[in-house]
């Protein structure tokens, strides 16, 4: 009996420790990712107002010149397009609106060179690059639904 109250002892401990270990560390590290992140995107749009703006992670991308993307960050949707800004160290994405294809939402993202799976939709934007590439990239956020609604280009008129 002496030992199973050991072992509970030990049990609380480790969980008291990483609460902590938590609360004191990885948060901290976490905020300061985002406001970082918010202060690259703000001169990244030039201090204007975005319609929408959200922390969000880049999960993966197709484009092998953007992998470095991956991680925390604030993702935007402005009049001319979507930027994601990520700091620490500062790396952005910008996709003129022009050039999106598609956005939606899924769990998974398949491609030639790029796998995401995640337990929650993730938003999946689709892309034409410069050179005439398609890209896609996916994205967790709060709420993908809203932004992929956004975010896909109007109807043209035929």
């Amino acid at each position: 009996m002496q030992w199973l109250w050991i072992v509970l002892g030990v049990l609380l401990i480790a969980v008291v420790g990483v609460v902590l270990y938590t609360f004191f560390v990885v948060r901290p590290r976490s905020v300061g990712q985002l406001k970082a992140s918010a202060e690259l995107l703000a001169r990244e749009t030039h201090g204007r107002k975005p319609e929408l703006l959200v922390p969000a992670k880049c999960e993966a991308i197709s484009a092998a010149d953007k992998e470095s993307l991956l991680g925390v960050g604030v993702m935007a949707l402005t009049e001319h397009g979507v930027v994601f800004a990520a700091a620490n160290p500062d790396r952005t994405l910008i996709v003129p609106r022009a050039a999106v294809t598609h956005a939606g939402t899924d769990h998974t993202l398949t491609g030639a060179t790029v796998t995401a799976k995640s337990s929650i939709p993730m938003l999946v934007l689709h892309w034409r690059s410069a050179a005439g590439a398609a890209v896609q990239a996916a994205f967790t956020m709060a709420e993908p639904a809203a932004f992929a609604a956004r975010v896909n280009p109007p109807p043209t008129a035929t």
